[in-house]
């Protein structure tokens, strides 16, 4: 049975909202590279203070803007669980474990997607 907590409002709140703000980051991100993909073939990706860019072309490419995807997923189970669980047992673990879930694809796909534009060097 539901019990009122404050706690799990202001719990939920504060993932929800970086989740939200994240996640708003990336499906920019996501939304530029597309464009670039879109345009050019490839995704382009230049550094206004060095004399090198990176190209993104074909599995890279996709890979980068699945990674850029990936954390979404787990967004929307986060949300199903704020929206049917909150203040019911066990809802403050459960958010927290989502969350944490979700922080860890962040950073991982961070990761990939350093090791794709590390690896793709090219004169811009």
């Amino acid at each position: 049975a539901p019990s009122w907590n404050v706690v799990d409002g202001n719990l939920a709140s504060i993932w929800l909202v970086a989740m939200a703000f994240f996640s708003f980051l990336n499906v920019m991100g996501l939304w530029q590279a597309y464009g670039d993909w879109q345009g050019q073939g490839a995704i382009l990706l230049c550094h206004g203070s060095k004399p090198f860019g990176t190209y993104l072309q074909g599995w890279k490419a996709a890979v980068y803007a699945v990674s850029l995807v990936a954390p979404l997923p787990i967004v929307a189970k986060a949300l199903h669980t704020v929206t049917t669980r909150m203040y019911r047992q066990a809802f403050r673990l459960q958010l927290c474990v989502e969350g944490l879930l979700w922080a860890g694809a962040m950073v991982g796909m961070h990761y990939v997607r350093d090791a794709l534009v590390q690896s793709v060097r090219q004169a811009c």
